[in-house]
This record gives C-alpha cells, sequence and structure tokens, in this order.
C-alpha cells in the first residue's frame, strides 16, 4: 500500500467525519432558533447569490451545473444558511485549508440534498 493513498483514505474519513458532526451539531442548533416565533430574517436570494459566486470563484471560473443551482433553490432555510456561512468561511480564509473543507461540505451538501 502506497503512502500517498493511504493519507488520502484518511483525508477523505476525516472530512466525511467532519461533515456527519457539522451536520448533526448543527441541525440541532438551527432546530432550536428557526422557530415560526425566531424573529430572524432571512435573505434566500442573497444567500444563494453569495453561495453561488463563492462557489464560482473557487472552481475558478467553471460555471456551475444547472442542476446544483436548482438544488440551492429547493433547499431548506436552515441548509441554506449553513451554506452561506460556509461560503462566508470560504471568501475569508480564501486558498487555506479550512476554505478547502467547506467547499467539500457545500458540495456534500449539494449532491446529498
Amino acid at each position: 500500500m502506497r503512502f500517498g493513498s493511504f493519507k488520502g483514505r484518511i483525508v477523505i474519513w476525516l472530512q466525511v467525519f467532519l461533515l456527519a458532526s457539522f451536520l448533526w451539531g448543527s441541525s440541532e442548533t438551527m432546530a432550536e432558533t428557526t422557530g415560526p416565533g425566531s424573529g430572524h430574517s432571512h435573505n434566500r436570494k442573497g444567500d444563494m447569490l453569495k453561495i453561488l459566486s463563492v462557489l464560482e470563484s473557487k472552481m475558478e471560473g467553471e460555471r456551475i451545473p444547472d442542476k446544483a443551482r436548482h438544488k440551492l433553490f429547493t433547499l431548506e432555510d436552515g441548509k441554506l444558511r449553513l451554506m452561506a456561512s460556509l461560503s462566508d468561511l470560504i471568501a475569508h480564509d480564501g486558498r487555506k485549508t479550512t476554505a478547502d473543507v467547506a467547499f467539500l461540505l457545500i458540495t456534500a451538501l449539494i449532491v446529498l440534498s
């Protein structure tokens, strides 16, 4: 077994673990804060534009597939806010590892929803 493939597997499993723990923790938090009387106003269109622009910049100008764009419109508010906050992290951190993990989380949310 080559070291490179072993390291790659560890990275993939770490990302899966982080995604699962992040989604599990965030769904509990969002259930508490997104009730009917929570008073939070939400700008879906602004969040979608932010997510799309960050994804396009991270993908170095490639066009996002129409199916992925359509999925953004059908996401629940909580998932959309989660993706918007991850987009903020990507925009802030640029090319760091945290931005790469946030990008992977966003793409996993799009694919799995």
